[in-house]
């Protein structure tokens, strides 16, 4: 009877063992899919204002070529706007990070609170746009 009773207790404990894994497997590959839907977003959040700023720059030459140096200028000003957004974004998410005590290098830290980087000034999300690039 005592073997009978132990056999099930060591099977409990297995069985136990087993589920405790297969829950820390279950949160790992949550955890995963969830960094993977964030790197999508950051991608494109950071991608966009980027790609703005290389049509801007590249458009910038075309009123150069034609003496329409306030519409060369007015890129560049589009071509800032779009540095300070992407910096904002960067310093956002330095700041959530240093909220979660990681320091910059995104390390774990303890600390909290944070510095932004850069001298952004527009607010994450506002800033230029794609379009409108003077050529």
């Amino acid at each position: 009877m005592n073997r009978l009773i132990e056999a099930e207790v060591a099977e409990r404990r297995l069985t136990e063992a087993e589920l405790r894994r297969t829950q820390s497997d279950l949160i790992q590959a949550g955890k995963l899919a969830t960094l993977g839907e964030m790197s999508a977003a950051l991608s494109h959040k950071i991608n966009q204002p980027l790609a703005a700023a290389r049509n801007c720059a590249d458009s910038a030459a075309i009123p150069m070529d034609r003496g329409a140096a306030a519409k060369a200028k007015d890129n560049f000003g589009q071509i800032l706007s779009l540095i300070d957004r992407v910096a904002t974004i960067a310093r956002h998410l330095r700041n959530r990070g240093a909220q979660a005590g990681y320091g910059a290098e995104g390390y774990r830290t303890g600390c909290s609170g944070g510095r932004g980087v850069g001298n952004g000034a527009a607010a994450a999300g506002t800033g230029g746009g794609a379009g409108g690039c003077a050529g």
